[in-house]
């Protein structure tokens, strides 16, 4: 026998079931993505390694992890040249290995073909020394690459002539208005240790080694005039600007010492 509830005992049970039905499709819903960084950020936690795509240079991935290349070379127990290989595995953060000697590097192979403009990845043999438990120690001083100073430019130059439109902060550098097809020249002498599109946020970029502390890149280009191990002097035209997605058209620049980002406006000349 079927006993006829109360409309109103009725109608809080038919709440109650909607209730949870809806709470069951919230549960089940998809998360909505994080929104997509602008720029290249310094490792999080949850990063602790990078694979190796082709046209990734150890410059390019201590860049983008905002460490010091001679970091992240000691940490992986890679000797200068620095040479990595795609599908690489690079720890972004200690890993006990001692620091490599000149005497330790790979020999070389055939290159590959670069990809995006200039940035070649050799492959090398598989590194099957025993890692050390040991502390990590400081990299051993690296002969500097075509006579660079180990200190800083003895002068620095703007990279174009135009209005700062977004100034220095801990993960960035400055942004500079400017026509598109601007000619953007290197801001000191040096070689060049990027030039590609692998680096998310900065479109197509050019690194420059100035010496064994600090680099410059470049960003946001349209073309790039030069190739990863060209030696550049100060002045010279590396590429011609662009623009930035949703910002507009302009130049990201941008100065680290010891992988640890500098603001330009205290090196380069005022006015």
């Amino acid at each position: 026998m079927i006993t006829k509830l109360p409309d109103r005992c009725a109608r809080r049970l038919v709440l109650a079931i909607v209730v949870g039905v809806a709470a069951m499709l919230a549960a089940c819903a998809p998360r909505p993505l994080p929104p997509v960084s602008d720029l290249s950020r310094p490792v999080t936690p949850a990063e602790v390694y990078r694979i190796v795509r082709p046209g990734d240079t150890l410059y390019s991935v201590s860049w983008a992890a905002g460490v010091d290349f001679r970091e992240l070379a000691a940490w992986n127990g890679i000797a200068p040249p620095y040479v990595i290989r795609p599908g690489q595995r690079i720890s972004l953060v200690p890993t006990g290995r001692t620091a490599p000697t000149a005497a330790d590097a790979p020999a070389k192979t055939t290159p590959l073909p670069a990809d995006g403009g200039g940035a070649v990845a050799r492959p090398i043999e598989p590194d099957t020394r025993p890692v050390s438990t040991a502390a990590v120690s400081p990299p051993e001083p690296e002969a500097p690459a075509n006579n660079l100073p180990r200190g800083a430019p003895d002068l620095w130059n703007w990279p174009v002539r135009g209005k700062v439109v977004s100034g220095f902060s801990e993960s960035r550098g400055l942004d500079i208005a400017v026509a598109a097809g601007t000619p953007v020249k290197a801001a000191a002498g040096g070689q060049v240790v990027y030039a590609g599109s692998g680096l998310r946020g900065y479109g197509q970029l050019v690194i420059v080694k100035h010496s064994n502390e600090y680099l410059s890149a470049y960003g946001h280009n349209r073309k790039m005039l030069v190739q990863e191990g060209d030696s550049i002097v100060a002045g010279q035209v590396i590429a011609e600007s662009g623009s930035a997605p949703g910002r507009g058209e302009q130049v990201h620049f941008e100065i680290r010492r010891n992988g640890r980002p500098v603001d330009p406006m205290g090196l380069l000349p005022k006015g």
